[in-house]
């Protein structure tokens, strides 16, 4: 196995840590709603579920990232398994993007920065952030499809 870049160990280090947070979180948060429901502003069958879709969600962009960062480190991150992994992490962000707008919009009435605000809620700055990040992997799914067409078409 070739030998691995800073860069690379560091982000491997970095997703694994992230990983048992995720679990940590799943976890926390179904042992709250379960023991503790009161804590929680929403109905307690929406926020087991939101837990499970969020945290499975996360969990699922944290494994796809761990599979690129393999292929880096073996020196094919071309390849289209990368291509898949990217688009799939795009349409996930987006939908975490979605629901978390949606499961916020009712308590968004606060005072403070709303992008779309109504009287029964609002719609936060942070959509935009998922937005951007969705589009980000979305284009390098597309980027790594080019690259992917170029490395074939160069060893015919």
């Amino acid at each position: 196995m070739p030998e691995k870049s800073v860069v690379l160990k560091s982000t491997q280090i970095i997703l694994n840590v992230v990983q048992v947070f995720f679990l940590f979180i799943i976890v926390g948060g179904l042992l709250t709603n379960i023991y503790n429901p009161g804590i929680v502003q929403m109905n307690r069958t929406l926020n087991f579920m939101a837990t499970l879709i969020f945290g499975g969600l996360g969990f699922y962009i944290i494994i796809l990232l761990q599979q690129v960062v393999k292929t880096v480190a073996l020196k094919d991150p071309f390849c289209r398994a990368n291509v898949k992994r990217f688009r799939a992490i795009g349409y996930a962000v987006f939908v975490v993007g979605v629901l978390i707008t949606a499961i916020n919009y009712p308590h968004r009435g606060d005072p403070g920065f709303q992008l779309i605000g109504t009287q029964y809620g609002g719609i936060g700055p942070e959509i935009l952030i998922f937005i951007l990040l969705g589009c980000f992997a979305l284009l390098l799914s597309e980027i790594f499809a080019e690259a992917l067409s170029i490395k074939e078409s160069s060893k015919v």
